[in-house]
């Protein structure tokens, strides 16, 4: 199984605040992510493929 990625760790990949990912989540417009859950709150993961493709798609 690989291993998914905090949004502490996409943020520090991509340069930006935590709070940025955070917000892009929000808005649907960072990159892709899972729920490790069906709570509201649960914690939310990233596959580095969706984070690569995020950066990829950037102009």
């Amino acid at each position: 199984m690989e291993r998914l990625l905090t949004t502490e760790e996409v943020a520090e990949l991509l340069g930006v605040a935590p709070g940025t990912v955070e917000n892009w989540r929000y808005k649907q417009e960072g990159p892709r992510f899972v729920k490790l859950g069906k709570k509201r709150h649960s914690p939310v993961r990233y596959r580095p493929e969706d984070v690569q493709a995020f950066i990829d798609a950037q102009p």
